[in-house]
């Protein structure tokens, strides 16, 4: 098996190559649809990917205290009936701070929402297939060594973990965009927290909990874990209603070669994606986010960093343009 640092550094000469041939597209059922996320397709397709659902989101607020109220979501599909027998999955319920709700639910006008939407959702099995058909798809360029499955490093985060109540179904999150050769988790939090030699990156979960929600990575031994560390650089913003306000990275220490932690990078709007999300009219900026990063440890640190193509998004997704920030050190 190929290093991973090899790996990446061959990754990077497949971008023009890989954009053309469409490595954006899937399968769904018999049928190729360019709308489909890559590694996703139709309830009925028989290459074990996860299912590109379309269907409706429930979304009601409970309140929980003075000043929190807890969000449970459902999301309803018939996609997920025929593929599954069950056209519900229901998402962890998560604590909000009442300052981070519209007026209407904290007065109590309007506490439950519909919104039509689709999700990425599949078995741990199915998302695990599909990571690994993303890869095989960049190996296909000829760029790239085919890894083995257990060498594969992760390609996206999970909303939920390997959930008995939703059948061990998961729902595909972002995808990872940074990836450290050899630094842990402790110490890329130690460093880009304290701005020795370049900008302070402040985690505000230490004072809002509310702010900090855990998402899951699936791990080559078939289990999953939840994210170790949260780092956020805040940014000023004088409005609160559309404007984001910080950068923030979900950090995971991984087991595989040439790897040592990963991240997903984005942008927060100012309710930190509690609301905006879920009624889907947020920009996570992605690859904004990526470059920030990116920038901390090469101007404050001296860390030079490649930024290889991995391709785990479809072509026209402006948040994430499918590249990484990979740093040697």
């Amino acid at each position: 098996m190929p290093q991973r640092r090899s790996v990446l550094r061959t990754i990077g000469s497949a971008v023009g190559v890989a954009a053309a041939t469409g490595i954006g597209t899937a399968a769904t059922g018999d049928e190729t649809d360019e709308d489909t996320p890559v590694g996703a397709a139709g309830a009925g397709n028989d290459r074990q990917l996860p299912v590109y659902a379309t269907g409706t989101l429930r979304i009601r607020y409970v309140e929980t205290g003075e000043d929190t109220y807890t969000v449970h979501q459902v999301f309803q599909s018939e996609d997920l009936r025929e593929r599954y027998g069950d056209p519900e999955f229901r998402y962890e319920p998560r604590t909000v701070p009442e300052d981070f709700l519209p007026e209407a639910v904290q007065n109590g006008d309007k506490r439950r929402h519909t919104v039509q939407t689709s999700e990425v959702i599949g078995t741990r099995a199915e998302n695990v297939n599909a990571e690994a058909q993303i890869w095989r798809q960049t190996a296909d360029t000829g760029a790239l060594d085919q890894p083995t499955i257990d060498g594969e490093v992760p390609l996206y985060q999970y909303k939920e973990s390997n959930d008995a109540e939703n059948e061990n179904k998961q729902s595909r999150g972002a995808p990872f965009n940074v990836a450290w050769e050899s630094k842990d988790v402790s110490t890329i939090k130690n460093q880009m927290e304290s701005g020795n030699n370049g900008p302070i990156w402040i985690n505000y979960t230490e004072w809002v909990p509310q702010m900090k929600v855990d998402q899951y990575v699936n791990l080559p031994d078939e289990g999953t874990k939840s994210t170790d560390a949260h780092v956020m650089k805040h940014l000023y913003s004088p409005f609160c209603d559309i404007q984001t306000r910080q950068y923030h990275l979900r950090l995971y220490e991984v087991p595989f070669d040439g790897i040592e932690t990963i991240a997903q990078a984005h942008k927060d709007p100012c309710d930190h994606g509690h609301i905006s999300d879920v009624i889907g009219d947020v920009n996570w900026r992605n690859s904004e986010a990526r470059g920030a990063a990116a920038n901390f440890w090469e101007d404050g640190h001296g860390v030079n960093h490649e930024t290889p193509y991995v391709g785990n998004t479809t072509s026209d997704f402006d948040s994430h343009d499918g590249s990484w920030a990979f740093f040697d050190g």
